[in-house]
């Protein structure tokens, strides 16, 4: 958490550069975020912890070494979603169906609601768009279709409309299928649906594999947010 000391330095580096505005009298709509845990099997899970401290990944028909714990952990990020990259060419190897599965359990059990899905890595986008009802969500075309209803899974990077992209209209919950470090595209993924127009209460679930490294990333992005959300609310904005 910030200091008192720290604000008062932070705001006064910045108090002739920033305009700041309240957001008292937008009236938003209730926010649930639920983390969702899910588990690989016991054989994956062995090959993964091995991997962790052998830093060479053993599968079926090939063998992948790193020499950095950097790479280590985004090959290990990668295999929480379900695949890895086995080399600079973007090709890849399926380790595990269960985010994916249960992004289509989920979807094929709340038929009522469309679902933004924001992935990871091209072979998520690849993979989740084998769902029933899934389009990709990446030009004003598919915007439009969504925000029309039109789109029942929407497969959306976290990159894509990061600013202005209004997408409230379409349904109001998201999926995340692997988190990102950056806590500003974060944020403003969340904002595409939970924004000034949204007419339902919005849901956000992260989904998380057990015993793996998605819980830091998790963690490590909300104490960002945290830190954030703190110095803002520290402003008074009326006495500047």
């Amino acid at each position: 958490m910030l200091t008192k000391e720290n604000k008062a330095y932070l705001m006064d580096l910045i108090k002739d550069i920033c305009v700041f505005a309240s957001s008292d009298n937008i009236k938003l709509p209730n926010l649930t975020e639920e983390k969702i845990y899910l588990d690989f099997s016991p054989e994956k899970q062995q090959i993964f912890r091995k991997f962790k401290n052998d830093y060479v990944l053993e599968l079926e028909q090939e063998q992948i070494s790193v020499l950095s714990k950097q790479i280590l952990i985004n090959k290990c990020l990668q295999l929480s979603n379900g695949c890895v990259y086995n080399d600079k060419e973007g090709n890849y190897t399926v380790f595990d169906d269960g985010k994916l599965e249960w992004v289509k359990k989920y979807s094929e059990e709340h038929p009522e609601e469309n679902i933004l899905v924001f992935y990871s890595y091209k072979f998520d986008k690849k993979r989740l768009l084998t769902l029933p009802g899934a389009e990709a969500v990446q030009d004003v075309e598919s915007k439009n279709k969504w925000n029309e209803g039109k789109i029942k899974i929407g497969v959306i990077s976290p990159y894509s409309f990061q600013y202005g992209g209004n997408l409230q209209y379409g349904g109001y919950t998201i999926i995340w299928f692997g988190l990102l470090w950056g806590l500003e595209n974060y944020l403003q993924s969340n904002k595409r649906i939970y924004r000034q127009g949204q007419k339902h209460d919005v849901k956000i679930m992260y989904l998380l594999t057990k015993n793996t490294w998605d819980d830091y990333v998790y963690k490590a992005v909300v104490t960002k947010e945290i830190n954030q959300k703190d110095f803002l609310n520290s402003i008074d904005i009326k006495n500047m």
